[in-house]
């Protein structure tokens, strides 16, 4: 993974739509086009009857193989966008939820634990060889802590710098370049906004996820990076159940040979999480390559 290049797409998108996106943009280095295009993500789930639909015109449902015909009453007649808008607004009240992630992206896997609240939020990140770190976003500030490789490819540390502050908190206030993408990566509103598709909406339809029963809505979302427009296709599975959580959101683009998905699983929505400040940290400031 390019631990220069990833730093810099965080600041953007955050962690999660960065670690799709940069094989992306190292495919176009490589002379493929500078727009990630969207692709349907993997799934075992059999779906038919999709199709996309103009935002705000009422659709029916439609159902996987198997499923009922008859949507929960609450639900019959909504159309996508309003679907949507009701599991935002149940989300959003409930004010946390804890979520895993897997991420897929130039043949590496890494992953994501965390709780994200409102104003605060704790997220560990490991695996594919990329190290590990974990981030708390507290009391206005955040912390980091990581081995040497993970505050290399995270945090884009130079070799000297990881290897010296490894294993120590690190502490970021809001004038820290880095601030803002870290933060927004572990709070409530941003991990909403980049788990929910915006456009092309498809017609919504009747599945299981996890043991569920769920409407799954398909569409994409773009985020413009500097010069570059990146496109990347979600699909949000939505509880039938009252107050209509997200279940699991699934992000994914590809441009030329290279391709990227994230699999996000919620669960414990509403649940509060104590995120304890750190014991002496050292400050961002002082360390040469902190801010990225």
């Amino acid at each position: 993974m390019n631990s220069v290049l990833l730093p810099k797409l965080q600041r953007v998108l955050g962690t999660l739509l960065a670690l799709i996106v940069l094989p992306l943009f190292l495919a176009d280095c490589s002379g493929a086009s500078n727009t990630a295009k969207t692709s349907q993500p993997s799934t075992t789930r059999a779906k038919n009857n999709v199709s996309t639909t103009t935002q705000g015109s009422t659709i029916p449902f439609s159902t996987s193989p198997g499923a009922t015909t008859t949507a929960p009453s609450t639900l019959k007649g909504l159309d996508s966008q309003q679907i949507i808008s009701l599991s935002l607004q149940a989300a959003n009240k409930a004010g946390s939820v804890h979520y895993t992630v897997t991420n897929t992206a130039g043949g590496t896997s890494t992953g994501q634990v965390g709780d994200a609240q409102v104003s605060s939020g704790i997220q560990t990140n490991s695996g594919g060889g990329q190290g590990t770190t974990t981030i708390r976003l507290t009391n206005g500030n955040i912390y980091v802590i990581g081995d040497a490789t993970g505050l290399s490819n995270y945090n884009g540390f130079n070799s000297s710098d990881a290897a010296t502050y490894a294993n120590k908190w690190i502490e970021y206030n809001s004038s820290e370049p880095a601030y803002s993408s870290i933060a927004a990566d572990l709070s409530l509103g941003s991990l909403l906004t980049t788990s929910f598709p915006s456009q092309s909406l498809s017609k919504p339809i009747q599945s299981v996820v996890n043991g569920q029963p769920v409407i799954e809505i398909s569409g994409s979302l773009v985020t413009n990076t500097g010069s570059n427009e990146v496109m990347v296709n979600v699909t949000v599975a939505i509880s039938q159940v009252s107050p209509f959580f997200p279940i699991e959101s699934v992000v994914s683009g590809s441009t030329g040979t290279a391709t990227g998905s994230t699999t996000v699983v919620f669960s414990n929505w509403g649940e509060q999480v104590n995120v304890p400040i750190p014991p002496n940290p050292i400050q961002c400031s002082i360390i040469s390559s902190c801010g990225g």
